[in-house]
């Protein structure tokens, strides 16, 4: 490059940027030549100047030629006009950049003000917005975390498209943040094609943006079609990708899908706690265990570690099990250390949980405040409310002594946990650390005192609601505050769970004025009470009185409400509180679908109970096991084998030992009511020979089957086969023995059946009698039987007046009405008003 005559060559850096951004415009002036108009610097060849003014200074002229992009191979002039393009180009570039910067700040910050702001200074100066201005824009203003979507991507997308901006693929995926929280994937796919089309290819992050809408949208087919694409594409899925597909299989309980993908990482911690949060939610405790424990060497592995994986375990913890590289003990992260005691907690397992502090404070692991509360909730879930308070009075600096404090709770202060004083130690530690932290300070006395009164909660004596009351006054006396929703929720629990129904009662009405709309988790506690109590009228005055409150009643105010009508058998009421549901625009989850199957199963109602499982399908949510064993049971009572076998074909490997004992009753009670005895016999020894003994009702069913067929010497035997096997013959079998003889006429063995196991017989019993002396013309037994009726107080009923009268020319020679002078008048009079 020439100038003032002299030759400049190519610096290092001007080579390296000859592949840069300014080569293409270069080139077109190296290679166009025009007439020559306009002053140059050399005048052996030369182009127009642009229609702009030449530098006032030449010092930065000749600064801004060593940066501008040069070949060895062109000895071309640059014209002075370019070189003053140049520079207001950079000058310009390098404020936008400068913009930028803030632009992004603000987006981190979530300050909308601020980025307005700039923006409207960018507006001021003149500031041409570039691909990453438009890129701060998109994550500031659109980002799902705001709830609030100030702008809408695709139509600034479209602004960029109509001002020659070239979106990359950041513009890509910060724009498909705003279909985050929509849940809406097929818009997202639509933005990712019409990407596709412009050249722009998706990269990892744009697969992981995409696979969190589907996990959280419950799509996981297409998320695993699009975790198999991204992998063609030679992308390697990273911890977020693998936890996001583990998230979305546990919301739809397919645990064994979520342990295989797992399985891709399984020294990754993230992955592990993940999983084993998912596993944590579904109940299956000791998996969950298993999964965190063999990621690491543990030379001194917690008191009464994890449980070994059942056979039934997926192939992630053969996989943990056999790792030839375990982690070390000092790298485990606090977040798997807090899932840890998580689990502990869930177990109630207090002594677990202080054996992994010790053993933290061994390694020198870190541990935070959320260790601390787990520790403390676990403590008090435990019953050890003096351990709880030793831990508020170390937090909170005061002089009481540990041994004064496990008076309050009444523990032996020889019998402590060694790691007990780690833990107060810890309080003292996380004090200090939380003094310049009011929010953080007051949220951890606020769960210290919630655990304390669970732990109080879980104690006996005539003083416990004393207790009570003094651990909320201490708590306003301490903090200042009024009790929370959480801290009032644990002590209606405590109160309920002590069986004291007015006591509650009164609770409640005490802090129902306090509450506010969100505080429903207190009035969820309370209607624990109405469920046992199963008054509807109650029921239907405290929804009232809910609903004239202000409180916004959840699911789980619907689905206690649900419970109880069904379980009073209340259909009105149930479709009442189903009609309240949809007005409140409360969506129905798993347990409303499973508490309206169990109603079904109740009735034998087949028609209802698949119309709901369709329903629950529709509405996008999975059935569970416990929805299947259901199903298989209501189909299993009506005879329909073969809809109880596809019922149990759903119900998962590791479903609990108690739902698939369900399941074989159902399907021994459906073919025990097709008559195919010697089936249900083969399926409750096939049950047996897999470790699931048939539970009472199977056993009942196909006594009742035999019973029907009058087959009694079959119903002793299998009756004294039970007793053998160390089960408890109670009043139904004795029941169906009574059933079965009276299907032979034997009215009178019947008879003596019934006064010597069955000490106090229900009407059905009576009117089996009834019908077999009746039918036998027995009237010596049929006259004990109703003086029987008579004196324990028994009201006849229609299936009473059917069993005297099934019989026309029997009842007629019985002489039923000269029977009835022999017994009391009120007697005879509801036994004749049947009768006629």
């Amino acid at each position: 490059v020439k100038v003032d005559g002299r030759r400049r060559g190519c610096s290092g850096e001007a080579s390296t940027m000859m592949r840069g951004s300014f080569v293409l415009p270069l080139l077109i002036f190296y290679l166009v030549k025009v007439p020559t108009s306009g002053s140059f610097i050399s005048s052996s060849t030369g182009f127009p100047l642009p229609p702009c003014k030449p530098p006032a200074a030449c010092e930065p002229t000749r600064v801004l030629v060593r940066s501008i992009p040069a070949c060895r191979g062109y000895r071309r002039l640059v014209p002075l006009g370019m070189l003053a393009v140049h520079a207001r180009n950079e000058e310009s570039s390098r404020r936008t950049r400068s913009y930028n910067h803030i632009l992004q700040q603000c987006a981190r910050e979530r300050d909308h003000k601020k980025a307005t702001e700039v923006l409207a200074a960018m507006a001021a100066a003149g500031i041409v917005w570039d691909v990453y201005t438009y890129n701060a824009v998109l994550n500031c203003f659109c980002h799902p975390s705001t709830h609030k979507f100030q702008v809408y991507p695709m139509e600034l997308m479209g602004e960029m498209s109509a001002k020659a901006v070239r979106p990359n693929v950041i513009t890509v995926n910060t724009a498909l943040k705003y279909f985050v929280l929509r849940k809406d994937l097929d818009g997202a796919m639509k933005l990712v094609e019409d990407m596709q089309e412009e050249g722009i290819e998706p990269d990892l992050i744009t697969y992981n943006i995409l696979i969190n809408i589907c996990a959280s949208s419950g799509r996981m087919e297409t998320a695993s079609e699009l975790f198999e694409r991204l992998q063609l594409k030679r992308l390697v899925p990273d911890s977020r990708t693998i936890t996001t597909m583990i998230k979305g299989y546990g919301q739809l309980r397919e645990l064994k899908r979520a342990e295989e993908v797992a399985a891709r990482r399984p020294q990754d911690q993230s992955v592990q706690r993940t999983l084993a949060a998912q596993l944590i939610a579904e109940g299956k405790i000791s998996r969950a265990l298993s999964t965190l424990l063999n990621l690491f060497e543990l030379d001194e592995p917690p008191t009464s570690a994890s449980s070994p994986p059942s056979a039934s375990s997926s192939c992630l913890l053969n996989v943990q099990l056999v790792q030839k590289k375990p982690l070390k003990p000092s790298e485990m992260e606090v977040a798997t250390l807090n899932t840890l005691l998580l689990a502990y907690r869930e177990q109630k397992d207090l002594d677990k949980s202080l054996d992994l502090l010790g053993y933290a404070q061994k390694h020198n692991l870190v541990v935070d405040e959320v260790t601390f509360n787990t520790l403390i909730d676990t403590c008090g879930l435990a019953g050890r409310a003096d351990l709880v308070r030793g831990a508020i009075s170390a937090y909170m600096g005061e002089d009481q002594p540990v041994d004064g404090a496990c008076e309050v709770g009444g523990s032996d202060s020889s019998k402590r946990h060694p790691a007990e004083e780690i833990l107060l130690a810890f309080a003292h530690q996380l004090a200090a650390a939380s003094e310049r932290f009011q929010q953080l300070h007051e949220s951890n006395v606020c769960k210290m005192y919630t655990s304390l009164i669970r732990g109080l909660g879980r104690q006996a004596g005539a003083d416990a609601r004393h207790r009570l009351a003094g651990a909320l006054e201490e708590y306003k006396e301490k903090s200042g505050r009024a009790p929370d929703a959480t801290m009032l929720t644990a002590t209606m629990d405590a109160v309920v769970n002590q069986g004291d129904a007015e006591e509650a009662k009164s609770f409640f009405e005490q802090v129902l004025p306090s509450l506010r709309a969100s505080d429903v988790s207190v009035v969820n506690a309370y209607m624990k009470v109405l469920s046992q109590e199963q008054d509807m009228s109650r029921l239907q005055e405290f929804l009232s009185l809910i609903e004239n409150s202000g409180i916004r009643p959840d699911v789980v105010t619907f689905n206690t409400a649900l419970h109880i009508c069904c379980e009073m058998n209340n259909t009105q009421g149930a479709s009442e509180v189903l009609d309240m549901m949809e007005k409140k625009r409360v969506k129905r989850d798993l347990t409303t679908y499973n508490t309206l199957l169990l109603r079904c199963a109740k009735n034998k109602n087949v028609k209802e109970a698949t119309r709901l499982l369709d329903c629950m399908q529709s509405d996008g949510i999975r059935p569970n096991d416990l929805s299947y064993s259901l199903m298989c049971d209501v189909s299993g009572k009506v005879g329909d084998v073969a809809r109880a076998k596809e019922m149990f074909m759903q119900v998962s490997d590791d479903a609990p030992q108690e739902i698939k004992q369900n399941c074989y009753s159902a399907l021994v009670r459906g073919y025990s009511v097709n008559g195919q005895i010697e089936e249900a016999l083969k399926l409750a020894a096939a049950a047996s020979r897999t470790g699931i003994a048939l539970p009472e009702s199977g056993w009942l069913s196909i006594l009742d089957a035999y019973a029907n067929i009058g087959a009694t010497a079959k119903v002793m035997k299998i009756v004294e086969d039970i007793r053998a096997a160390g089960g408890v013959i109670g009043p139904q079998h004795w029941s169906l023995v009574i059933k079965s003889m009276c299907m032979q006429e034997d009215s009178k063995g019947a008879y003596a059946i019934m006064k010597q196991h069955i000490k106090h017989a229900d009407l059905v019993c009576y009117n089996t009698l009834i019908r077999a002396s009746v039918r036998a013309g027995d009237s010596d037994t049929l006259i004990l039987i109703l003086r029987d009726i008579e004196q324990q107080g028994l009201v006849p009923d229609e299936h009473t007046s059917r069993a005297l009268s099934q019989s026309g020319k029997s009842a007629g020679l019985l002489k039923v009405s000269s029977l009835l002078r022999m017994f009391d008048a009120n007697f005879k009079k509801r036994l004749l008003s049947v009768v006629e």
